[in-house]
């Protein structure tokens, strides 16, 4: 499942985390510089989607994600 954080994060070290509502697995990615995230190994499902700005947690959201699945997340909204 990929996506991007918009607007994106330059020189701020972004990292996407996905944890399954259900089960175990999960992924932690680094947003690079442009906004985008890739990750990889994911089982369809459902999971909260935590976007992290070092320890601190800037965005968080239930998201219903096919592999197959682009997300947007919009931290201007925040």
């Amino acid at each position: 499942m990929g996506g991007a954080v918009e607007p994106a994060p330059k020189d701020r070290e972004l990292w996407v985390k996905l944890v399954p509502l259900r089960g175990v697995g999960g992924a932690e990615v680094r947003v690079n510089r442009e906004g985008s995230f890739l990750a990889t190994g994911l089982d369809d499902g459902n999971y909260l989607l935590l976007v992290l700005d070092g320890k601190t947690v800037v965005h968080m959201e239930s998201v219903d994600a096919p592999r197959s699945k682009r997300l947007t997340v919009d931290l201007a909204k925040n």
